[in-house]
């Protein structure tokens, strides 16, 4: 059975604009939580160290917290999307008869990871998922210096 490679190029299509979606929602969200973040922090400088002001701290470990973990599933679901892309990759490349698309691939990574070596192995994902984890630590330590201060 022949394989239409425009149909082929289609499914690739939706699922990379699947994967850009992804990653746009989590663009979305960062920045989000930044604008809250940076609010909270205004509040607090307003508010001062007073207990009171655990009703602005505690709640930015939560939003730290659901920061991470939404960005940890964005990427999951980035991922997903691209590996089906990946697949009709192979798909196009056997219905359009280009030989060892994979092989070109693999060349280009090794020459992109010799050319960037910390760089390649840093994953961008890990990195939006340690600021949420910094503003949840932000939180906590904030919540912590206010009650120790408090109760002595």
């Amino acid at each position: 059975m022949a394989v239409d490679s425009d149909i082929l190029l289609a499914y690739w299509q939706e699922q990379r604009i699947q994967a850009r979606h992804s990653e746009e929602q989590r663009a979305t969200l960062t920045n989000l939580i930044l604008i809250i973040s940076a609010a909270t922090l205004g509040f607090l400088s307003q508010w001062g160290w007073t207990l009171r002001s655990l009703a602005l701290t505690i709640p930015l470990v939560f939003l730290g917290l659901y920061g991470a973990i939404a960005s940890a599933k964005l990427y999951e679901r980035n991922l997903y999307h691209y590996e089906q892309a990946m697949a009709f990759s192979r798909l196009l490349s056997e219905a359009t008869g280009v030989v060892d698309h994979e092989e070109l691939l693999r060349e280009v990574r090794r020459g992109f990871s010799a050319n960037h070596p910390v760089m390649y192995w840093l994953r961008l994902y890990m990195l939006w998922i340690a600021l949420h984890a910094m503003i949840a630590l932000l939180g906590l330590v904030l919540s912590v210096v206010l009650v120790v201060t408090h109760t002595r």
